[in-house]
């Protein structure tokens, strides 16, 4: 039988994805479900990040982000280029990516188990369209709390964890747009109540949907320096 979604050779031979100076895990669907299981079991808050190029040149150029990506406890590429510039081309992890298949099944793994989920955001306006974004395409996700005040932006940091902890969520989402908010959680994971922090990334597939396309500098940029740090010249 033909399964197009079976490891190809490269892909079952190298575990982890390299980058640069970034390594991540290899992980198929079902390896990252089991994963992010065993985290809703620790009593600690552990990092989830869905990756994307942006990502990668951000935390290049800042060493918050570049520490925060070293440490991670698991990742997940959003974007098929990233998986070729590690020589990934074909294989299961790869189909996956291609499919979005991963942001599907772990939103709808925590509608499932009825997670709460605290929602922090660089502004308001992306609150509001992440928030709403979520209900519609994922009803019964049990959002308890959101903010787009995020420390930066004449809100301090104290202000901010009691949102969050005065909730005890087991789900934190950041990153569908700029850095603050992911700033203030590396700053200030260890005081903060919760399961996963789980880092959206900026995908380009997400900002989509919530209509915050990228513009077509933003997207040429992006292509160009990735292609300048991560891609290794032939």
């Amino acid at each position: 039988m033909n399964d197009h979604k079976a490891i190809s050779p490269l892909e079952n031979a190298q575990e982890r994805i390299r980058l640069g100076r970034f390594t991540f895990d290899c992980m198929d669907l079902d390896q990252v479900m089991e994963r992010l299981s065993e985290f809703l079991q620790n009593d600690h808050l552990n990092t989830f990040a869905f990756v994307s190029r942006n990502t990668l040149i951000t935390a290049s150029e800042d060493p918050h982000l570049s520490d925060y990506l070293r440490r991670l406890d698991a990742g997940v590429m959003t974007e098929t280029e990233i998986l070729e510039a590690a020589g990934i081309t074909g294989g299961r992890v790869f189909e996956e990516t291609v499919g979005h298949d991963y942001f599907e099944r772990i939103f709808w793994r925590i509608v499932r188990d009825g997670l709460g989920v605290f929602l922090l955001c660089e502004d308001e306006p992306s609150c509001a369209r992440l928030k709403n974004y979520l209900g519609e395409t994922f009803p019964g996700i049990r959002i308890v709390g959101h903010t787009g005040q995020t420390e930066g932006s004449g809100v301090d940091s104290d202000h901010l964890l009691n949102l969050i902890n005065s909730v005890n969520p087991e789900i934190i989402i950041t990153g569908l747009n700029g850095n603050r908010q992911n700033l203030f959680m590396i700053q200030n994971q260890n005081k903060v109540l919760g399961k996963i922090w789980v880092n959206l990334g900026q995908s380009p597939h997400l900002l989509e949907a919530v209509d915050l396309k990228e513009s077509w500098l933003t997207r040429r940029r992006i292509k160009r320096y990735f292609s300048d740090i991560f891609v290794e010249n032939e």
